[in-house]
């Protein structure tokens, strides 16, 4: 699936990526990304960590959480604010 959106993409090399994927070279990356998602410092998804040591959970979002009929509480999103990325990159731009 993903070589199959990459082949859509303009600048992809297709047959890198494939290789890539095929010997692994990036597999201990995801072990390591979850090994960090085992632990307590990541509260949900997305769970963004930053090279300045800043981690924000759902940026730009803030949930409630309310109890549905069947007993199982489920958040509801009381506000979206996209802008959060925005600030987040342009913060980590003028870190780097």
């Amino acid at each position: 699936m993903i070589l199959e959106v990459a082949a859509e993409c303009d600048g992809i090399d297709l047959e890198a990526l494939a290789e890539a994927f095929d010997a692994g070279r990036a597999r201990h990356l995801v072990f390591e990304q979850y090994e960090v998602a085992r632990s307590d410092a990541v509260d949900g998804s997305p769970h963004l960590f930053l090279a300045d040591g800043t981690n924000v959970q759902n940026p730009g979002i803030e949930v409630t959480w309310e109890e549905g009929s069947d007993g199982f509480w489920r958040p509801t999103i009381v506000r979206d604010d996209p802008t959060a990325y925005d600030d987040l990159l342009r913060a980590a731009a003028a870190a780097g």
